[in-house]
């Protein structure tokens, strides 16, 4: 094993080469960019009215080239009405103009135009540009885009996402990372909350992922990344927020699509599924349906280096998820200052996982085995009701929004356990555990909350109130199956019930000063919760109350420069599964169980950062995280049980730089990538873990898309990530990375679509990691199957408008989430 493990360092070294010669590629890269822009490039303002020229907020604003009609530039409008863009006014520009409740209109910009002392003034029904009527505008928003407060990813752009799913689109994110099947991180190796159109998933691990993996990527616009969230959203996920926002039908008259595609990894998957819409006036509907089916495998090995024994462990497990999943939503406009709409969202799954593992034992030489064989068999299902309201007060952007959730997720889970001993001639040793194990997980959650924006000439106003209910009951029944009746043990059956209360208010105010652009936001937030265990006769409550400021501080350079600066303060909650105090075993020697005297962890983040245009960003950052949580692995080197049991134990301190180059200068070619250099510095409170770990490491993304032909139907894409060796809480983490390319055909006006993509073409996404607890060296090497080849089919339906609105571009993918 030694021997395979230098192997891979080796390849390690030579990924480390490759690093080196993309990082210098991307400067040359932002180097050749900034020298095809102007040395002076003066601003262009742009106001926005409607037909009683009353000022339009939060219209998208996309600005083209009139030469090819390559998108250059992208923006929203002020309260006021109005966004600048830097253009050279010896060129000639496309501006597309786009608001939910008014026509799209494009209008030609002209040396004339864009040397007037007032700037373009553009009314969405009678423009006083020039208006066209016979453009086909070809170009595309840029795949990544970066704001002042998040990084957005727009996915109906990426090639490799075509026949994907959410969670495949959550891996693509910028700076997002993900460990396994059941961790979501970003920059600094801090999990995330994950949000769908606002609202929280109170969902985690397993759960989560096969919820996102039951979402088609194709029904999804954007995900936005926030690394340290403004005020308005909830203080929890100490990592941020990872935000993915689904489409919204913009198209008059009925559009739609239908898509599938054919997966081969070790098994191969099946997904079918599509989507329709209508609009018609003041009226907008949609629905979507995805049925898959997939077949997953993984493997994973353990060495436990007990004083007078190894234990070396092989397991192999196959997954059988069908999933289908289905939205239907309705939004209508009263009038321009009242729009309502409701949204449905359901997923049924049925998940079989068979696993088997087989443990040898040495002291010298053999000395028995332990042989397990594990089914599991779930049902998750999930339901989700969102209701919303927004009311213009007047022309100045005054506005409220309401809003209600209700979510709801239930779980059957069955597991059937088997596991013997043996000696080493295949004797049984007599000491055995077959059981069955049922427990049932019904999940609960309501939200209501209420925002109002407040514009005035001094200040910008938000505030808003959220209160949110958390219900969830958790069973386990525990039945021995020795003489293959099944007889209920008690001891090892519980019923765990916890409530979660939270009450928040917010309040945030920004200020434009010339060049500066401030914005300051305070949150309170109330919380209580409650956990029961029946087995143990144990209730356990808390509640708290805490302040999570926020600060963000911008200066405008000249020829479209930015510093930046932002601080935030962030809280990490316990699942509920954490706090759990059940010992729930999964063999004789393997068991798992939360702590209800769980307490939460407290982030600071700060960032100081640098961006030019779309082209080039850098960043500077630090976190401190104080009472950490984390789950431990406890070997017993007397009964040889490992106890994987949540502990406060940690404060990790972690600082770095990262570099961002998206360079599109030329039509035929893209490049996004990402370079992040860290250190992570661990220091644990618990006796059993080693006191200090401190290492630098690197994480790598880049991603080259190229158009073979004028028309972009013709693309292509490879993609390669590595993430150095690193410290992540008290795991020395080693190296690992993966290949990805794939490409895309679009034929007959791109109504029909055909991808080929293949995921992970070296096989080498695995993850191996090691730690010392209790004196005892664990080691761990796990590979989740991830290498695959998918080929899909997708045709669009529909989709004519009355104008130019939707005929090649997107700007609902301009707009945030409600």
């Amino acid at each position: 094993m030694k021997a395979k493990y230098r192997r891979f360092f080796q390849v390690g070294n030579s990924i480390i080469k490759l690093v080196c010669l993309s990082t210098a590629l991307m400067v040359l890269q932002a180097y050749a960019a900034a020298q095809t822009v102007d040395t002076y490039v003066p601003t262009i303002q742009v106001t926005v009215l409607d037909a009683y020229n009353t000022p339009i907020a939060d219209a998208s604003l996309l600005l083209y080239r009139y030469k090819d009609t390559v998108l250059s530039a992208t923006g929203t409008t002020d309260k006021n009405g109005r966004y600048e863009f830097a253009v050279t006014p010896r060129y000639a520009w496309l501006l597309k103009v786009s608001h939910l409740q008014y026509r799209d209109s494009l209008y030609l910009l002209d040396s004339a135009t864009l040397s007037h002392p007032d700037g373009v003034t553009v009314q969405l029904q009678t423009g006083v540009a020039k208006q066209l009527n016979a453009v086909v505008v070809t170009g595309k928003a840029p795949l990544i885009e970066r704001k002042i407060d998040r990084v957005i990813f727009n996915v109906d752009n990426s090639i490799s996402l075509v026949g994907g799913s959410a969670w495949d689109a959550v891996q693509k994110a910028p700076g997002v990372r993900t460990s396994g099947e059941n961790r979501i991180m970003l920059a600094g190796g801090n999990s995330a909350k994950v949000m769908l159109n606002g609202r929280t998933l109170q969902l985690s691990g397993e759960d989560l992922t096969n919820l996102l993996k039951s979402i088609s990527s194709a029904d999804i616009a954007r995900i936005e990344v926030i690394a340290n969230p403004p005020s308005m959203y909830d203080a929890a996920g100490g990592g941020g927020l990872i935000n993915i926002v689904t489409k919204r039908n913009r198209v008059a008259g009925i559009s739609g699509n239908i898509q599938g595609s054919y997966a081969q990894a070790v098994f191969p998957g099946y997904t079918l599924g599509g989507s329709v819409g209508y609009t018609y006036k003041k009226l907008s509907m949609m629905a979507t349906l995805n049925a898959s089916k997939q077949l997953t495998y993984q493997t994973r090995e353990s060495f436990i280096y007990y004083p007078s024994q190894l234990w070396l462990s092989e397991r192999g497990a196959d997954y059988v998820t069908k999933s289908l999943t289905g939205t239907v939503a309705a939004e209508y406009n009263f009038n321009r200052n009242q729009t309502a709409g409701i949204r449905y969202t359901t997923s049924l799954q049925k998940r079989t996982t068979k696993d088997g593992t087989l443990t040898n034992i040495y002291s010298k030489d053999l000395d028995s085995l332990v042989q397990s064989a594990n089914r599991y068999s779930n049902k998750p299902e999930s339901h989700d009701l969102d209701l919303y309201f927004e009311q213009k007060l007047d022309s100045t952007g005054k506005k409220i929004a309401a809003g209600a959730d209700y979510f709801y997720y239930h779980k059957s889970n069955v597991q059937e356990l088997n596991s013997y001993n043996y000696l080493p001639g295949g004797i049984p040793t007599g000491d055995s555990l077959v059981a069955r194990n049922q427990s049932p997980q019904t999940v609960k959650v309501y939200t209501a909350q209420v925002d109002a924006e407040l514009p005035g000439k001094q200040l910008e106003i938000k505030m808003g109130a959220k209160v949110s209910f958390i219900n969830n009951d958790s069973r386990i029944a525990f039945y021995n199956l020795y003489k293959g009746t099944p007889v209920f043990d008690a001891a090892k059956s519980d019923s765990f019930i916890y409530r979660e209360r939270v009450q928040a208010l917010y309040l945030s105010a920004g200020k434009h000063m010339g060049h500066w652009n401030l914005q300051a936001g305070l949150r309170g937030e109330f919380t209580q919760t409650t956990g029961i265990s029946q087995t143990y006769q144990q209730r356990n409550e808390n509640a708290y109350f805490r302040l999570f400021p926020t600060a963000y501080l911008m200066y405008q350079l000249k020829g479209e420069q930015q510093l930046f600066f932002s601080y935030g303060r962030r809280i990490g909650r316990p699942d509920y599964a954490a706090l759990n105090p059940f010992k729930s075993y999964s063999s004789k020697y393997y068991y798992t169980a939360g702590n209800p005297f769980l307490q939460p962890s407290y982030l600071h983040v700060l960032h100081l950062g640098y961006q030019y245009k779309e082209l080039l960003n850098s960043q500077l950052s630090a976190e401190i995280k104080h009472n950490g949580f984390d789950q431990l692995r406890i070997p017993d080197s007397v009964t040889n049980i490992i106890a994987m049991e949540q502990r406060n134990f940690l404060n990790v301190y972690s600082y770095g730089i990262e570099e961002t180059l998206t360079f599109s200068a030329w039509r035929w070619y893209e490049n996004y990538t990402y370079l992040q250099v860290y250190s992570n510095t661990t220091i644990s409170t618990n006796a059993a873990t080693q006191k200090r770990l401190s290492g630098w490491s690197m994480y790598i993304s880049s991603e080259q898309t190229i158009s073979w032909n004028q028309a972009r139907t013709f693309q292509s894409v490879v993609s390669i990530w590595y993430q150095a060796p690193e410290i992540n809480g008290i795991d020395h983490v080693g190296a690992y990375y993966s290949l990805d390319a794939g490409c895309k055909v679009s034929l007959w006006k791109k109504k029909v679509t055909i991808a080929l993509n293949g995921k992970d073409l070296l096989k080498t996404n695995r993850e191996r990691y090691g730690s010392v607890t209790n004196g005892i060296r664990q080691q761990y090497s796990t590979y989740y199957g991830s290498r695959s080849l998918r080929l899909t089919l997708a045709w669009k339906l529909g989709g004519k408008t009355r104008d130019l609105k939707q005929r090649n571009t997107n700007g609902d993918e301009k707009r945030r989430a409600n």
